[in-house]
């Protein structure tokens, strides 16, 4: 079963193998294809706070959001 949680825990993971721009281009089109939500409404970072995400530091979380906020505004590196 694909939970949101599962959802977010596959992002990060992912986000934690980055090692190229080309790989974060990558994975930003799939941050930005993720919907939440039945008509795809509910942000990303509501379900990060309303589910049990586990980060290693608030660190990696912040440095986590911050990137997820690049990636949906289109931020190229």
């Amino acid at each position: 079963m694909n939970t949101y949680k599962n959802k977010i825990e596959t992002l990060i993971s992912t986000w934690n193998a980055i090692s190229s721009v080309n790989e974060w281009e990558k994975w930003a089109t799939l941050v930005r294809a993720q919907k939440f939500g039945t008509y795809g409404t509910i942000s990303i970072f509501d379900v990060i706070d309303n589910t049990e995400v586990k980060f290693p530091t608030s660190w990696v979380k912040d440095s986590f959001l911050k990137e997820v906020k690049d990636a949906l505004n289109n931020v190229k590196y």
